[in-house]
């Protein structure tokens, strides 16, 4: 009912004088009371089984379709999204996707306040789902997408066009990934650090990166959510609704796919030879070792570093432990840089 009272237009001070004036109504004593604080995540809660909901949905759909709006009230852009669904037995269900602000009216605007709704959705489900085989791909929605309907303005032309391609750019990805997958993992790595040196150059950033310690590109992974969510907190305050250049670049840089390759793959090679090896020269009592000294441990590393290449299971398998996948046969300083995304 609270949520009902909201959707209606109700303020949150306001819910508490209405149930008791509603109670009275129709002659019945309400107990207890609810202050604006238990409102407030009432309505938290109600939004986020919302968007459960609507990817449950999404997920056992055979098509969907997509439809939207815009208009402008004291020079502020609002945009409002419906979804509707079709199942398989014939059924349809439509969504509303509320009303949000925008910084202008352009298509690519249009476009990338969809895909962040639709990508919010999944990320709630997906969380409360939790891990294992009910965690749903976002680009589902995409390859369902069969429709989409907007008004007669111009820019909705290359809005559509935009969707069009996004679509078409999920099915290629998801194919991609699968053919990708049905590689061996002496197939895969060398193909992964070939496409992400390449994104390293392009992105002229291979500098930048190399300055960072191993411990920063740890925590970077690690914490890579709480950035991400950061930035967006940061856009949302904003009174334009927009990143600055800097931040954009940082935004887009936590997005890419092969730049967080290249990042997995040296936290990985951090906590498998570069920690251990640092734990070798730099404990109290080795301050004056020198190389002839360290060759066992530098012929050591050698021959770890060939066998990872000739079998790289020993750190990606299943059945892999951190005693297996360490030069030194020792646990991992941070078991967490594993389990990142």
């Amino acid at each position: 009912m609270i949520n009902k009272l909201i959707i209606c237009g109700l303020l949150l001070h306001q819910i508490k004088p209405v149930l008791k004036a509603v109670g009275e109504a129709v002659v019945f004593h309400v107990k207890g009371s609810v202050n604006h604080h238990s409102v407030s995540c009432i309505a938290l809660e109600g939004l986020v089984a919302s968007q459960a909901q609507i990817v449950d949905v999404i997920g056992k759909a055979k098509g969907t379709t997509y439809s939207g709006d815009e208009t402008t009230h004291r020079h502020l852009t609002f945009e409002a999204s419906h979804i509707t669904t079709k199942s398989a037995d014939g059924s349809v269900t439509q969504f509303h996707c509320g009303v949000h602000s925008a910084h202008n009216h352009t298509s690519e605007t249009q476009f990338n306040g969809v895909t962040k709704q639709i990508k919010n959705c999944f990320q709630v489900y997906n969380e409360i789902m939790g891990p294992g085989k009910c965690r749903l791909d976002f680009r589902i929605f995409a390859t369902l997408l069969q429709e989409a309907l907007t008004d007669h303005a111009a820019n909705q032309k290359l809005l559509i066009r935009f969707l069009l391609q996004w679509k078409k750019d999920c099915d290629r990805e998801k194919h991609g990934e699968k053919a990708l997958l049905a590689l061996l993992a002496g197939e895969m790595l060398p193909v992964l650090f070939t496409i992400a040196a390449k994104a390293v150059e392009l992105g002229g950033c291979y500098g930048n990166w190399m300055s960072l310690t191993n411990q920063e590109r740890i925590d970077l992974l690690i914490h890579l959510d709480i950035y991400i969510c950061f930035l967006e907190s940061a856009w949302d305050r904003k009174e334009s609704t927009a990143f600055t250049n800097i931040e954009l670049n940082l935004y887009n840089a936590l997005h890419d796919i092969l730049t967080l390759e290249e990042m997995c793959t040296l936290a990985v090679f951090s906590q498998t030879v570069s920690h251990p090896y640092f734990c070798i020269i730099r404990v109290p009592g080795h301050e004056n070792l020198n190389m002839l000294e360290l060759g066992t441990s530098h012929h050591n590393i050698l021959t770890f570093i060939q066998k990872v290449a000739s079998s790289p299971e020993i750190i990606f398998a299943d059945h892999a432990t951190q005693l297996s996948s360490s030069f030194d046969q020792k646990p991992w300083n941070r078991l967490e840089t594993c389990t990142v995304r």
